[in-house]
């Protein structure tokens, strides 16, 4: 009997834009304050990306992270899931698989609140991703 397929989470990487904003920051060029931000968000600081870093390049040194933790090389992946809300652009959508290139690897993109409403926008969008 065939021993089933079995799937393991061994690797977790995370990756923030490097600047960081507080609300101190937003006192100066909107009217308000640290106290009404937090009061109403809980809100001190945000992460903003700066020239050059995007979803793709955050993704790939989280990606590496994982790896290295996990002990896997880019060429053993058979799979990239990329979930995320904010896509460097509609269509492709981002993408960061050819850093980790290999002969098999798939890539799925996940754009739960972005996936396009119309079907020629859909159309056009699975087209992009070939």
């Amino acid at each position: 009997m065939a021993t089933p397929a079995r799937a393991a989470l061994t690797g977790m990487g995370v990756a923030v834009p490097s600047r960081v904003m507080t609300n101190a920051d937003f006192e100066k060029f909107l009217d308000t304050s640290d106290e009404w931000i937090t009061q109403r968000t809980g809100i001190k600081e945000r992460h903003m990306a700066s020239e050059g870093e995007t979803t793709a390049s955050l993704a790939i040194d989280a990606a590496r992270i994982a790896l290295e933790q996990a002990g896997v090389k880019p060429v053993d992946l058979d799979l990239i899931i990329c979930a995320t809300v904010s896509p460097e652009m509609p269509f492709p959508p981002t993408s960061f698989g050819n850093a980790f290139a290999s002969g098999n690897l798939v890539r799925l993109v996940v754009l739960p609140t972005l996936w396009p409403r119309s079907t020629r926008m859909r159309e056009r969008a699975a087209q992009s991703l070939c």
